[in-house]
């Protein structure tokens, strides 16, 4: 993959080479978030430096999934009411955009879509119910709001820290799946969980 853009932090002044994807960018020098336009970047505060667990997954590793290798070149850090989790983004030589879940030893493909068309009350949603989305029975096993708590590297949207996203989790039939309801809009998340033998890594 090539990196084709270097940047200057608007902070301390320090180097990054970054993706074509990166929006949202976090310098490792001097913890200050600075957002990418074009050749300009602008600052946008600091964030909290993130608590390394142990992980197979870093900055930097590379691997490949579906026949596309890959870089990880971001992590982000979301809680709910119980639990935290990682969100890992990487980007293929074509310049593709994936994304891993890492949530306790388990790690996910993530597949994302947003659903048109269908109109669900998140307010009206109750564990343990079947609704259908666009055709499809969706078994609610969980309701929660995710907060996004802080980041690494660099991501390929703009979001500022603590914003929270309502949602509800469960299956279509055998395949887990995440709705999240943020700004009128539903966005599907499909999760398949991988190997680290299955990405290379």
């Amino acid at each position: 993959m090539e990196l084709i853009r270097h940047l200057n932090c608007p902070h301390c002044g320090t180097e990054k080479a970054l993706s074509p994807a990166a929006i949202l960018v976090h310098c490792d020098a001097c913890d200050c978030a600075y957002t990418v336009n074009g050749n300009r970047a602008n600052s946008v505060g600091t964030v909290a430096v993130l608590t390394q667990k142990k992980s197979k997954l870093s900055l930097g590793v590379t691997g490949s999934i579906e026949g596309h290798a890959f870089t990880i070149l971001g992590q982000i850090r979301y809680g709910n009411s119980s639990d935290f989790w990682s969100e890992w983004f990487g980007i293929t030589g074509s310049g593709q955009v994936l994304w891993l879940v890492e949530r306790g030893p388990q790690i996910s493909f993530l597949q994302y879509d947003e659903i048109h068309d269908i109109h669900l009350n998140y307010s009206d949603m109750v564990i343990g119910q079947s609704i259908d989305v666009g055709g499809e029975q969706f078994l609610i096993h969980a309701k929660d709001t995710a907060v996004f708590e802080s980041f690494e590297g660099e991501i390929p949207f703009d979001i500022s820290i603590d914003r929270s996203f309502p949602y509800i989790s469960g299956f279509f039939k055998d395949e887990f799946a995440i709705l999240e309801f943020c700004d009128g809009a539903i966005a599907r998340y499909r999760q398949r969980a991988v190997s680290l033998e299955e990405l290379g890594i």
